[in-house]
């Protein structure tokens, strides 16, 4: 069929047409300030130099049937006419041989149809198809002779025209965790960019990256515009030599991923000498946080997740120094040495899910970590040879101008940066990890004025040290005389910051004892640990000790009752009432295969504990106690089954309960917050009828100092007590609770037969104590298993060396009166597991021999027996375990808590024998709407014997849970089935 040379440009206009409606043509946001009025406004500037085509343009365009309609003009030529070639083959040839890409750009750059014939000859209809004619038709391409050689030796203009246009076809695809390397005529896929920041190194701009043109690691891309972050440097001409430099930061950024709290790069592409790094967009840092945020978290909660996002800084930092491996599997410390409010950036900010994560690593330095014998006792070992600078491998810009803050930024390693560590001031002098440490602990300071008086208080501890620096600086530090050069001699802390601390922990005391303390632990260890002038001192602290610290200040605050902040001075009783009348927030969740129940308590739950075989649930409030029954609601399903005992109050109104109680299946021990030995004992008499009541047999008041903890055997035979004391030791007491009872009514007790335990402590109304070598406060848990042992958890709140880092695990055997003692067995740190965690987590004994699991860190198993002297170890990777529970059997274990990088609590079941250095996990439930900071109980049910009447499907053993509210206690049953 003959076509006229009309009809066809025809069709080539219409594809240009199409081609030119899928361009994008950037736009970059630009914000001004106007002088006058000093208002802000956006300005949008329209970049066509940076247009470019989104990937795949040229293939929805030029699909078969356009294709064959193309082919079928141009076969008419004489050219083509001669080799007898089918529109249909031709166009199935440029799909097969992915030659799209050329043929658009063709036809974009107006080439006419000898060019487009051409084209068709030496790369559509050849019969061969080999790496040599694929190779020939690779685009893009800068080599004129193989474009002249496909084109025709005649066609220079076309030549030319298309090598212009042709990287508008091939814009840069970002690689999720690879580095990109473009030609300098390379266009990038940005559909909007806008500048929001400047540092010493680059530009940073938030841009949207078009369709198809960021590829994740399975090869997917995405499928609409993504937002992210994108930092751009100025490469160093000598690039070549700091190559190495440039493989070490490829290793960092590759490590972060594993750290939740350092912020991750997405990849990152060069064009010429501009090297640009991407990440997540976040909503700011933490200086624009504070700044647009002025009033001070106006509730507790608020305050203890401020804590906790200073908690995962510690942690990130505490990675990069400890953590990093190169891909040699060879140990390496980072350094960060620009660490400031600019660079911690905020994420899901106002939200439960607020994070922190630490960016901006241009500054670092990176070494080798030899080995060393102090590797194996978890210090440093610093040499210098072998450090590698980041900033070599960029070029320094001018200081920016709108770099502006509340405090001044942190502008060079030996300039006059507001957290910058003394010796970064001294020439000469090594900065290393104790350098992080330092500006880590001025960060801190500043969170703590924030939490304080908001923003105000950040302003004002900036003018003190401002006032008080040498020629006119804001730092933490000064040095005496004020002449350069600086010696380390001459260097001091500010008395602008000594001063300050005062005030916090004065005026924070004044305002609420409970908040006070939190600040002056907090404020006395930055003081003796992390702000101290001399660098060999300072290294003894690490990150992760700081994390520690962080972590029960944390930990206190989610102890403080829930509710608004009091701005004065308040009595405690006042302060409890507020409180009680501000309910908590309950969140829920639709679960399918968990069922729940919610129990609704007149105020809020402080603690929540279940008896032996899961019974009683007994619920804590300030000024009462109630219990429930669950056995009825397990059979029948039915929540209206619940049995629910009558609530019992303190005889004396002014005191309260304290929270500390012991539970059998027919009694419940129970203490108030007197400073003297003040204990109440309540009888069950018919465990799960409807009729029973709460029923007081004992109230029990001596002349001791008050109670810590309770604890009372499943049988119900034997009571402990260990009692608030203000020593460096305490005492454990273990009486029979008959001798308790009796106590109520004879106002006098024997004392106990202690035959196989002497004590130099004096006799007692309670009998002889056990001497016990840490305080009272140190003892974190006092339980006896089903066999009488009695158990005692010890781990100092404070040690005396940061090094020394143990639990102690003591236990008795309880029998007729007498208590015989097992040999002490304490648990160390062996330097494998994350020390940012808290050494003890949960601790749960056997039931028959004198064993237990002890859960460390959330991550490492203990098991140890005394009656086989057997010990071994697990750990959980890629989990985080928060509570133990024994099966009554002792041949498996559950635990609750959530897998590693996830917030969902869920019931996970292992096997106590053979011993894995690899925890396995058996089996996982999740939980419903419960996450990794739910307050909870939890116990296991096993049926006993008396339980075979009931229909089978009932007789399954199952894990109750109590979720703790506010005033609510959501009750969730997970049947488990039979072990085995």
């Amino acid at each position: 069929m003959a076509h006229s040379s009309s009809s066809l440009e025809g069709l080539l206009d219409s594809v240009y047409r199409s081609l030119v409606r899928c361009i994008i043509v950037p736009e970059l946001e630009v914000e001004e300030v106007d002088p006058d009025s000093g208002e802000k406004h956006t300005e949008v500037i329209i970049q066509r130099d940076k247009r470019f085509f989104p990937k795949d343009t040229a293939k929805n365009v030029l699909g078969y049937e356009k294709l064959e309609l193309l082919f079928d003009y141009l076969v008419a030529d004489p050219q083509l006419r001669s080799r007898s070639l089918r529109p249909s083959w031709l166009a199935q040839n440029v799909l097969d041989r992915k030659l799209q890409n050329f043929l658009a750009i063709l036809i974009y750059s107006h080439c006419r149809a000898q060019a487009l014939i051409k084209f068709t000859l030496n790369l559509v209809a050849t019969e061969l198809w080999g790496l040599a004619e694929k190779e020939r038709a690779n685009l893009p391409t800068q080599d004129v002779d193989k474009l002249k050689d496909i084109l025709g030796n005649d066609q220079d203009v076309v030549v030319d025209t298309f090598l212009g246009n042709q990287g508008l076809f091939f814009a840069a695809i970002i690689r999720k965790n690879q580095e990109r390397k473009y030609n300098t005529w390379s266009t990038v896929p940005y559909q909007r960019e806008k500048l929001i920041g400047e540092g010493s190194f680059g530009k940073i701009y938030m841009v949207v990256i078009a369709a198809g043109h960021f590829q994740y690691e399975e090869g997917m891309s995405n499928t609409r515009g993504k937002t992210l972050a994108r930092k751009d440097f100025e490469l160093t001409s000598r690039e070549k030599a700091h190559e190495q430099e440039r493989n070490v930061l490829r290793q960092l950024v590759r490590n972060a991923r594993k750290d939740a709290n350092i912020l991750e790069s997405m990849g990152s592409v060069q064009i010429g000498s501009i090297y640009s790094l991407f990440m997540p967009l976040a909503e700011c840092d933490l200086r624009q946080y504070m700044s647009s945020r002025p009033k001070p978290p106006q509730t507790w909660a608020h305050k203890a997740r401020i804590v906790r996002c200073a908690v995962g800084l510690a942690g990130a930092i505490a990675y990069l120094h400890d953590e990093l491996e190169s891909e040699d599997f060879e140990k390496i410390s980072c350094f960060h040495m620009d660490l400031k409010p600019q660079n911690i950036l905020v994420f899901y900010p106002d939200t439960d899910d607020e994070q922190w994560k630490l960016s901006d690593f241009n500054m670092s330095r990176v070494k080798p970590r030899r080995k060393h014998i102090d590797d194996l006792r978890l210090q440093p070992s610093y040499t210098f040879s072998d450090i590698k600078d980041f900033n070599k491998v960029f070029k320094r810009r001018a200081q920016a101008s709108n770099d502006q803050s509340f405090t001044d930024p942190t502008v060079n390693r030996r300039g006059t940066g507001t957290y910058l560590a003394p010796e970064a001031c001294v020439d000469g002098h090594p900065v290393l990890a104790e350098s992080d440490i330092w500006s880590l602990g001025c960060v801190i300071s500043v969170i703590l004025s924030y939490l304080y008086n908001g923003l105000e208080a950040v302003l004002e501890f900036s003018e003190l040290r401002f006032k008080q620096g040498n020629q006119g600086l804001d730092r933490f530090f000064t040095f005496s005389g004020g002449n350069e050069p600086h010696r380390m001699a001459d260097a001091h802390v500010s008395d602008a910051v000594k001063r300050w601390f005062r005030e916090l922990k004065m005026k924070t005391m004044q305002r609420n004892e409970d908040e006070g303390i939190i600040f002056r632990e907090l404020v006395n260890f930055l003081e003796d640990k992390v702000l101290v002038i001399d660098p060999a001192e300072r290294r003894k602290t690490r990150a992760k000790h700081i994390a520690a610290s962080l972590r029960e200040s944390g930990r206190a605050y989610n102890n403080i009752v829930n509710g608004v902040v009091p701005q004065k001075e308040e009595r405690i009783r006042d302060r409890i009432r507020r409180f009680m009348s501000i309910p908590k927030p309950i969140k829920t969740e639709n679960v399918n295969y968990v069922r729940k129940w919610d129990i609704s308590l007149p105020a809020t739950v402080k603690v929540c504990e279940f008896g032996p075989n899961a019974h009683p649930l007994v619920c804590v409030m300030e000024n009462e106690i109630r219990a429930y029954s669950l056995n009825h609601v397990c059979l029948t399903e039915n929540f209206e089954d619940l049995v629910e005992y009558s609530g019992v109050r303190p005889n004396d109104e002014q005191r309260s309960w304290n929270g500390s109680i012991g539970i059998s299946t027919q009694y419940i021990v129970a203490t108030t917050n007197h400073y003297e030995f003040d204990c109440y004992v309540f009888h069950i008499d018919q465990p799960g009828s409807h009729t029973s009541k709460l029923k007081e047999v004992a109230h029990v008041e001596l002349p001791l100092p008050g109670i810590w903890k309770i604890a009372i055997s499943p049988d119900a035979k034997h009571v402990a007590f260990v009692l608030t004391s203000t020593q460096s030791n305490s005492a454990l007491y273990v009486l029979s609770l008959y001798q308790l009872l009796s106590m109520h009514d004879e106002k006098s007790v024997s004392i106990m037969s202690s035959s196989s335990q002497t004590s130099s402590l004096p006799n007692t109304p309670l009998g002889r104590p056990i001497p016990l070598p840490e305080s009272a406060e140190d003892i974190r848990d006092i339980r006896f298993s089903t066999s009488n042992i009695l158990y005692t958890v010890m781990k100092p709140r404070e040690n005396k060396s940061l090094e020394e880092n143990a639990v102690t695990i003591w236990a008795w055997s309880i029998r007729n009166g007498n208590r015989v003692p097992f040999r002490p067995n304490k648990i160390t740190h062996d330097g494998r597991e994350d020390l940012l965690q808290e050494l003890f987590t949960s601790f749960a004994p056997h039931h028959g021999e004198p064993a237990y699991i002890l859960l460390s860190q959330e991550k490492k198993l203990v098991m140890h027996s005394w009656a086989t002297d057997r010990k071994s170890q697990s750990r959980a990777r890629g989990y985080r375990l928060l509570k133990l529970l024994m099966d009554c059997g002792d041949e498996r274990a559950l635990a609750l808590g959530t897998k590693e990088a996830h917030n969902e609590l869920r019931l996970f079941t292992f096997p106590i024998a053979p011993p894995r250095e690899e925890l396995k996990i058996t089996s996982s439930t999740e939980l419903p709407s419960m996450t990794y900071r739910s307050k909870f109980a939890a116990s296991i049910y096993s049926p006993e014997p008396a339980d075979k009447l009931k229909p089978p499907d009932k007789l399954k053993p199952h894990v109750w849970i109590a979720d703790i509210k506010g005033s609510t206690i959501r009750v969730i049953p997970i049947w488990i089935g039979a072990h085995g």
